[in-house]
């Protein structure tokens, strides 16, 4: 009798843990936000390209994949705009997006892509006025734009486990323990040609200038993988200029730093900056 009802709980237990297993079909659907720029001239192919899902995915009355949960991909082809008005032109996959249990379920590997606009009348008039130095104008740089939301496909069958569901992290409590700001008050983005600066430059007070300095958040994004120092030059610590502003918005952005002392000491700030972005 003992041996029977083992064998009953072990037989409960068993159904309990397969009742947590969810399949996601292939071909279910998740929206997801683009989390970067990508430019034609300032981004180059193979630079890993981030999104965030927009919504609970849900099937069988369970979240299989969270509002906020990462999608990954890639650069897969870019075009320059050039002469005779020809615009720009780029492709992006996205590879795979993170499920509660931690998986990445593969998505179907549609590019998808965006074209600058060519400005094929502004060369006719300047080729009649200027003749064949006209041909010389060119179009505009293609630009995949930060919070453009995009519909992508599971590509096949998974089983997800829900009883696993990743907890999540507390947002972390940021409390400014030194100061840092923006060397320039605005920054001029210029995307429609696809102008970069060499380095975005802040200036750091009140800490140890031998700290290891990165960014780790721009705006509400926390970065997965954070943005290393170029260069230190007096009390002015820089970034490369792209890597910092392709996660950025046209108004106002904040940075959050992270600064590891000569003796392992944590310490934080963050600061904002305005920003103007010419498209057209």
């Amino acid at each position: 009798m003992k041996n029977c009802l083992a064998l009953f709980c072990l037989l409960g237990c068993s159904v309990s843990i397969w009742a947590q297993e969810i399949k996601v079909p292939g071909g279910t659907f998740v929206t997801v936000e683009l989390m970067e720029n990508i430019n034609s001239k300032l981004n180059q192919t193979g630079d890993r390209v981030y999104c965030q899902v927009v919504e609970d995915v849900v099937v069988d009355d369970h979240v299989v994949i969270e509002a906020g949960a990462l999608a990954v991909g890639h650069v897969k082809d870019l075009k320059r705009s050039a002469a005779v008005g020809r615009s720009g032109s780029l492709k992006f996959i996205i590879k795979h997006v993170e499920a509660v249990d931690g998986q990445k379920i593969r998505i179907i590997r549609d590019s998808l892509s965006t074209e600058g606009r060519t400005r094929g009348g502004a060369v006719v008039a300047h080729s009649i006025m200027w003749g064949p130095l006209g041909l010389l104008a060119k179009g505009r740089q293609a630009n995949a734009l930060k919070g453009t939301e995009y519909e992508l496909e599971t590509r096949s069958d998974v089983i997800i486990d829900v009883s696993k569901t990743k907890k999540k992290s507390e947002p972390q409590e940021w409390e400014n323990t030194f100061q840092a700001y923006s060397k320039k008050k605005r920054n001029m983005v210029n995307l429609a040609k696809g102008k970069s600066k060499e380095k975005f430059e802040i200036v750091v007070e009140g800490i140890d200038l031998r700290s290891e300095f990165e960014i780790v958040k721009i705006n509400q994004f926390t970065l997965p993988e954070p943005l290393k120092v170029a260069f230190k030059r007096g009390d002015t610590i820089g970034f490369d200029w792209w890597s910092v502003f392709k996660f950025c918005v046209p108004t106002k952005n904040e940075i959050f730093l992270k600064a590891t002392q000569p003796d392992g000491t944590v310490r934080f700030a963050s600061f904002t900056f305005s920003s103007r972005w010419k498209l057209d």
